[in-house]
């Protein structure tokens, strides 16, 4: 009898067990991470095993908890190798947010390992010396937590209004906001704080604005028209249901934004080019009005988000361009800031930077937009930061962080560059690591005149014989320009080695280059993405590159003088490779001939 009895408790433990994960597994495919870790805690003290942790740790990293998630992760890795490579990858990327660099290393060398054709691996395993070695001898600037504005929860993304400063919060002293399942945090809404004597010092911490404001969901961040008399914020909206949620993968966001007339909201209008396919959020509004800047991943993009703009036209706003390679990457770019001498400030996490997203600015040098770099630390930390706006010329400003030591969830933090001739832009990985001295002030002296001393007369000068005329000076050679790299390479479309029509015009420059300068050779090497096999590959590479070559030999330059060879996929100038799904923007990237000058 014991023994029956013995048979049914056990039975009903393991029934109860799997009922607990079940549930645990649908709230996770809900995105209700928090509800769903408290069950997966439970679950891996009762029966642990490497899923179960792998499943928690997953719950934790999209809740931006890195520590716990690193714990979690640290189970499945002393159960022996995990079967899923992306495991590894996700190790990693966790480690190295909370500033292990060598153990992150190790991570993401068994990813590579397990993905040798994923060049995500190689570049994240590089990034963490990068991260090690970068914060030597940094200037000493000031970051200092923002502590008014900051709760226990998530307060991020000031912007400056009025007096005081509009910012996003999950506080949760507005009453009609509810918990969100993911974060187990309230929703996010706008809050207003105005300020004191300081950068530092704020009172009166209150609702922004009226009811038509609060959603049931999340709103926020915000920004402001240059007049703040319109105000633009991101809103989530929740209609997606089974399926399409799964395969969406992530809740849609909208632009909304209305006029502020009397210290009351307007009616809310859509931004324009808000869908029902993807999300549009993160909205900026240049100093000028002329432009705004969002995140979205809408197709066409680089990566999984990228920054998009629109300018203002007679008839509105035109349609979205993307901001290109210089600033979005194969991961998620995001927040958006351009400072009034139109620097770039954005977050990312698919640069080289310090760990979770890091802010990155694209320096506008001669009205020409530079390729981005990170920030450096302590503006950027081994966590999350983003959400960045300069002021004072950028000496000073605030930026968002989940960083260790904070308040909350993420807090606002303020930094200040104090007397140094540094500005925000300038102190970047691999720009600048400490600040120039302040030259000294000119010291004024006193001017004596003096009486002119008597001089004897000059001796009678002897004229020499006239010398012979010099002949003329040969004139330097004007020293030509190679072409830029932007017209040395063209792309094809999918499955082609047809030249595109607008391409024709960059092989004319590099024809007449070469016809300057009839001692060069050209390589001509084809590329091609990574889809279909590697024989076809190799030859459609190298049809692409005799396309080319056949096109300057009928203007007129000699077969002897080109060279032209095909790579087929084997050099990827990004992380699409075999079997990684990725945009068709970040494919036709592969897709090209280089033309190469010897």
């Amino acid at each position: 009898m014991r023994k029956i009895i013995f048979i049914i408790i056990t039975l009903l433990c393991s029934i109860g067990a799997k009922a607990d994960t079940k549930k645990a597994d649908k709230l996770f495919d809900r995105w209700e991470y928090a509800r769903a870790a408290a069950l997966y805690e439970k679950e891996a003290i009762d029966h642990p095993s490497a899923l179960v942790y792998y499943k928690l740790g997953l719950c934790y990293m999209r809740m931006s908890n890195y520590a716990k998630a690193v714990a979690a992760f640290d189970q499945v890795d002393k159960k022996g190798k995990f079967s899923i490579p992306n495991f590894y990858l996700e190790y990693g990327q966790m480690l190295k947010a909370n500033a292990q660099y060598p153990e992150a290393k190790e991570a993401f060398k068994k990813y590579m390992a397990m993905k040798p054709t994923d060049k995500r691996g190689r570049f994240f395993m590089e990034s963490c010396d990068i991260a090690k070695d970068d914060h030597v001898d940094d200037l000493p600037l000031i970051v200092e937590n923002v502590l008014p504005l900051n709760s226990p929860y998530a307060d991020l993304c000031p912007v400056m209004f009025k007096d005081g400063v509009v910012f996003t919060s999950a506080c949760g002293k507005d009453k009609r906001t509810r918990i969100d399942g993911w974060s187990g945090e309230h929703f996010l809404g706008l809050y207003y704080a105005k300020r004191g004597g300081s950068y530092t010092d704020f009172d009166h911490l209150v609702p922004f604005l009226n009811k038509e404001v609060v959603n049931k969901y999340h709103d926020g961040p915000a920004c402001f028209s240059p007049q703040e008399d319109t105000l633009f914020f991101s809103r989530v909206v929740r209609d997606l249901r089974g399926e399409e949620k799964r395969t969406i993968g992530i809740e849609k966001i909208k632009i909304y934004y209305g006029v502020i007339k009397n210290g009351k909201m307007g009616k809310l209008r859509e931004f324009e080019f808000n869908n029902d396919s993807f999300s549009v959020a993160c909205p900026f509004i240049s100093a000028d009005g002329n432009r705004i800047y969002f995140a979205s991943d809408r197709p066409g993009g680089y990566g999984e988000t990228d920054i998009w703009y629109c300018r203002r036209t007679t008839d509105g706003w035109s349609k979205p361009i993307n901001m290109g390679p210089k600033v979005n990457t194969f991961g998620k770019e995001k927040y958006p800031f351009e400072d009034p001498e139109g620097n770039l400030y954005f977050s990312s996490d698919g640069y080289q930077g310090f760990g979770g997203s890091d802010i990155c600015v694209a320096e506008k040098v001669n009205g020409v937009l530079q390729k981005a770099v990170v920030l450096k630390q302590p503006i950027n930390s081994p966590g999350d930061d983003y959400g960045i706006i300069t002021l004072d010329e950028g000496r000073r400003g605030y930026v968002t962080s989940n960083r260790a030591g904070g308040q909350g969830d993420d807090d606002i933090y303020f930094f200040d560059m104090a007397d140094s001739l540094i500005r925000a832009r300038n102190y970047a990985i691999g720009k600048m690591r400490t600040a120039k001295p302040t030259p000294p002030p000119p010291v004024e002296e006193e001017v004596v005149v003096a009486k002119p001393p008597v001089v004897a007369p000059p001796p009678p000068r002897v004229t020499p014989p006239p010398p012979p005329p010099s002949p003329p000076a040969k004139p330097k050679p004007v020293e030509e320009i190679v072409p830029d790299y932007e017209d040395l390479v063209i792309h094809f479309d999918l499955n082609k080695y047809d030249i595109r029509p607008d391409d024709f015009g960059k092989i004319d420059k590099v024809i007449e280059w070469l016809k300057r300068h009839p001692g060069k050779r050209l390589y001509i090497n084809g590329h091609t993405d990574s889809r279909a096999s590697e024989q076809y590959n190799d030859i459609l590479s190298k049809n692409r590159a005799k396309a080319a070559a056949e096109y300057m030999q009928s203007k007129g330059i000699p077969a002897g003088r080109l060279v032209t060879k095909g790579f087929g996929y084997r050099q990827l100038i990004n992380f699409c490779g075999k079997g990684i799904q990725c945009p068709e923007a970040q494919q036709e990237e592969n897709r090209r001939v280089e033309f190469k000058v010897n």
